[in-house]
């Protein structure tokens, strides 16, 4: 197992992953799986934004353009 214990990570043999050694924290998984929902969320709120702007529900926001673009 790895150093956080057993309960938070699981090593995986060197057959289980090509010859490779893997440890996987959990709670690092978890992380990750917040973030991309909050960036799901993030991208169907632009999403939702760009499609009233198409339908001319509301205006373009150039500010809001620009800072889609960098």
């Amino acid at each position: 197992m790895c150093s956080s214990g057993p309960l938070r990570s699981h090593c995986f043999e060197n057959h289980e992953c090509g010859g490779l050694n893997l440890c996987v924290s959990f709670g690092q998984v978890g992380g990750k799986l917040v973030a991309l929902k909050g960036l799901e969320a993030r991208l169907k709120e632009i999403h939702a934004y760009l499609e009233l702007v198409v339908e001319g529900r509301l205006p373009l926001n150039h500010e809001i353009l620009y800072h889609l673009q960098v």
